[in-house]
């Protein structure tokens, strides 16, 4: 697959192409360029879930959770995670934050919340 230095080398060659050849290959540049762009978009959706269960494989041994309690802290944490990649705002970041701690204390005890404050 050619990356865009080498088509740009190329196409700085290749300065005799006609009009009809350079509008041709412009757009297989760009679909090169949207398909790499929707690639790194699986590979980021991808990687976020890996985080997610790593995060709630760790929370599952650290805090005991049960099966029913692994599901829905696997959800919050990918929802949690997606939206922190997203917000920028210190402010919002918190609200967030918060957000994420309150989903949490519905679901765990009281000795498993404490443990998840102190760890995570």
């Amino acid at each position: 697959m050619m990356n865009l230095e080498t088509t740009a080398y190329w196409l700085k060659e290749k300065r005799n192409l006609s009009l009809v050849s350079k509008s041709k290959l412009w757009i297989v540049v760009l679909a090169l360029c949207l398909a790499g762009c929707t690639a790194s978009s699986h590979n980021r959706v991808s990687s976020l879930e890996n985080e997610a269960k790593v995060l709630t494989e760790k929370m599952t041994k650290v805090l005991s959770l049960n099966s029913a309690q692994t599901d829905k802290v696997l959800m919050i944490n990918v929802v949690n995670l997606g939206l922190k990649n997203k917000l920028k705002d210190q402010e919002q970041l918190k609200d967030a934050d918060d957000k994420f701690k309150a989903e949490m204390r519905k679901i765990l005890t009281e000795e498993q919340y404490k443990k998840f404050i102190l760890n995570f």
